[in-house]
């Protein structure tokens, strides 16, 4: 297996946590047009970051993608306004997550689509990093952690159709005050009831599988949580919950 950190890290992602960190990726949109509303965000108090990471094919609309712990709905409104206002209209909202795209904490993703780009390859019938857990992957889909007890440990996991996963830990730096994100990358291979992720020079983790049914205060969902069994990284050993929302 080819690594795939380059393609995936977005650097070492730092949040202050009274400041909502913003990420800008786009499809046929000129640098000038972004710096536009880097500032305009700027200027409304937000931390910005243009990304790079390849736009999910699904996306093919001015879109917002906002985790579900952003819990003051204004922080997205004013986000939206200010897309409006630099001339991005009607933007899409999702909730938690597009293919390969979820945001936690402090983040939200910014997506500017130029719908006259053709930026999907006429070869691309398959794409092997689009995550939805079809048929043949169920699995294959983005979890945020459950840890144990008190524990204030954070990190999500992604398991990609093409056997790629990617493992991004929220850290709490006491020196910078800030929190930073750790990649990792590595392999997965699962059966029917469990699920083994050996993280390429760092360890291996194995899950069993539990899906579940319930309702929050989103709706009803239908949930997969990946059930730590065995772990032999450095790292807090969580659980890792999906969650799909009925329509």
């Amino acid at each position: 297996m080819i690594r795939l950190t380059k393609l995936f890290i977005l650097g070492l992602l730092t949040a202050c946590t009274s400041q909502t960190q913003v990420h800008i990726f786009t499809v046929g949109i000129e640098e000038p047009e972004i710096n536009q509303l880097s500032n305009l965000l700027e200027e409304k108090g937000f931390d910005v970051r243009p990304n790079s990471l390849p736009v999910p094919t699904r996306i093919t609309r001015h879109t917002v993608i906002f985790p579900a712990i952003v819990q003051d709905f204004s922080i997205v409104e004013l986000i939206e306004s200010t897309m409006d206002y630099a001339g991005y209209p009607d933007a899409r909202l999702i909730l938690e997550s597009e293919a390969n795209h979820f945001f936690s904490t402090n983040n939200i993703g910014i997506y500017l689509i130029n719908q006259n780009f053709d930026y999907v390859s006429e070869n691309s019938d398959v794409d092997p990093y689009s995550l939805g857990g079809k048929d043949d992957n169920r699995l294959a889909y983005n979890y945020f952690s459950e840890c144990p007890g008190a524990s204030e440990a954070q990190s999500e996991l992604n398991l990609y159709p093409s056997g790629t996963a990617i493992l991004e830990e929220f850290v709490w730096a006491e020196d910078t005050r800030q929190e930073v994100s750790y990649i990792h990358d590595g392999d997965w291979l699962a059966d029917s009831s469990s699920v083994k992720i050996d993280i390429f020079g760092k360890g291996e983790l194995r899950f069993s599988i539990e899906e579940h049914s319930g309702t929050n205060w989103f709706g009803p969902y239908e949930g997969i949580t990946l059930v730590n069994q065995h772990s032999t990284m450095d790292i807090e050993r969580c659980n890792y919950t999906h969650l799909k929302y009925k329509e």
